[in-house]
């Protein structure tokens, strides 16, 4: 499993981090801190999704591609009431994508969301795990 830039060492699993939108639309993609870590039976992908909720959170295989999105409704804003005089953020959608070749048991992932770090466990096909191996020699 490879991480595109920062594990070249590793094999098959690549980050196509999209940080604009892929369908054109350039308003609404931002990108976020993602940690990858590998065990010998498993990799394990951290999200950092602060202020959006498990329902607003979606993670999605189609071929070898995951990806995450997380999209929150914009409540509609009452000019009437309220003006903003100082804005320092706003919360955006959010779309990544990572290629994560045939090494990894789709059917077992699991992802789980605890304080605003989305957790994907993306166990490793039997193929994929290291082999250790004790040679006799002769």
């Amino acid at each position: 499993m490879r991480f595109h830039y920062f594990a070249p060492s590793t094999a098959g699993f690549r980050n196509s981090g999209f940080p604009y939108a892929k369908n054109g639309h350039n308003n609404c993609q931002q990108t976020t801190g993602v940690n990858i870590a590998e065990t010998k039976d498993a990799f394990e992908i951290e999200v950092l999704l602060p202020g959006f909720t498990k329902e607003e959170v979606a993670v999605k295989i189609e071929g070898n591609l995951l990806t995450i999105t997380a999209q929150k409704e914009t409540p509609p804003q009452n000019t009437d009431t309220r003006k903003y005089n100082h804005r320092e953020f706003t919360f955006t959608n959010f779309k990544r994508t990572f290629e994560i070749g045939n090494l990894i048991e789709v059917n077992a992932i699991k992802a789980t969301q605890n304080n605003g770090v989305l957790i994907l466990a993306l166990p490793k096909k039997e193929a994929a795990k290291p082999v250790s191996l004790q040679i006799e020699v002769q």
